[in-house]
């Protein structure tokens, strides 16, 4: 959960530059999202690291990854 801390972290942290600063922040507050729902077929390969999320956030808008069917 992201917390008024984790913000002022990045707010204040002097080794971040502004870019790195907006991007931080910018993921922080996707965070602050849910999750998109996913069938449980999907959750569980998600658990068991089958398929990876790359940790890119709850934001649901970002389709620049495809996942080949093979069948």
């Amino acid at each position: 959960m992201v917390s008024l801390e984790n913000i002022r972290d990045v707010v204040n942290d002097p080794r971040f530059t502004y870019r790195q600063r907006v991007a931080n922040l910018a993921n922080l507050a996707e965070n602050l999202l849910d999750a998109p729902p996913v069938r449980k077929q999907c959750a569980d390969a998600l658990e068991k690291r089958i398929i990876c999320d790359m940790f890119e956030g709850n934001a649901p808008y970002r389709p620049r990854y495809l996942l080949p069917d093979y069948k």
